[in-house]
């Protein structure tokens, strides 16, 4: 399983699940601020999306465009989302 995180610009994929607790390294409280987050903006399993920027520094944000809206998450954030990728547009 592959994290959004990993993505690079211009690649797409549907959202297979997010992170359980126990694999992530944040806090309890944070994790479960941070899970209410990501599905408030609409990323949950079955959700295509498809990453339009990513920060060339490492551990920046990514832009990512998700049910006809563009959104910027932290590293943190889309690495808590575990993805399965359609396509490439870096062969």
């Amino acid at each position: 399983m592959v994290s959004l995180y990993e993505l690079r610009k211009g690649d797409s994929a549907c959202v297979d699940s997010l992170v359980s607790e126990r694999q992530s390294d944040l806090s309890e409280a944070d994790h479960k601020v941070v899970l209410k987050r990501l599905i408030e903006l609409g990323i949950c399993a079955g959700t295509p999306l498809t990453v339009q920027w990513r920060d060339p520094l490492p551990g920046g944000p990514l832009v990512i465009e998700v049910r006809g809206g563009r959104i910027a998450i932290g590293r943190k954030e889309a690495s808590l989302v575990q993805i399965e990728q359609k396509g490439s547009a870096n062969p």
